[in-house]
């Protein structure tokens, strides 16, 4: 019985050193982006601790994907009470009284007339 308990508290040693140790000399990666740059103050001499300067390009914000939406001013919204005509959001008010009211399958009719009204109200 001695032994096996000495046997379990060996391997738990063991085992807690090896967790500790590859955590020491594998650390995590660090994040992509400016962040990573940042790491390395530009002061730093290049012979302080092996390190080097980081190079121009790697100090460059991370660039947007080319798939992102490009956002103009054609394609936001208007701003509240610049629409040219006060009566799209008479008609959109409208409408929301009664999708509010109707049951469910009737819900699914005006949602149609709903998308036409508020592209209207965004113009």
């Amino acid at each position: 019985m001695k032994s096996l308990v000495r046997t379990l508290l060996v391997s738990l040693l063991l085992t807690v050193l090896g967790i500790t140790g590859y955590y020491q000399f594998n650390p995590p990666p660090a994040p992509p982006g400016p962040m990573a740059a940042a790491s390395v103050s530009a002061d730093t001499p290049a012979s302080a601790g092996g390190a080097s300067v980081p190079s121009p390009a790697s100090t460059q914000p991370a660039r947007f994907p080319a798939t992102s939406p490009v956002i103009t001013p054609d394609s936001l919204p208007a701003p509240n009470g610049t629409a040219s005509d006060p009566t799209v959001f008479a008609a959109f008010e409208q409408w929301r009284a009664r999708f509010a009211t109707a049951d469910t399958a009737a819900r699914a009719q005006l949602e149609t007339e709903g998308l036409t009204l508020a592209t209207a109200r965004r113009t």
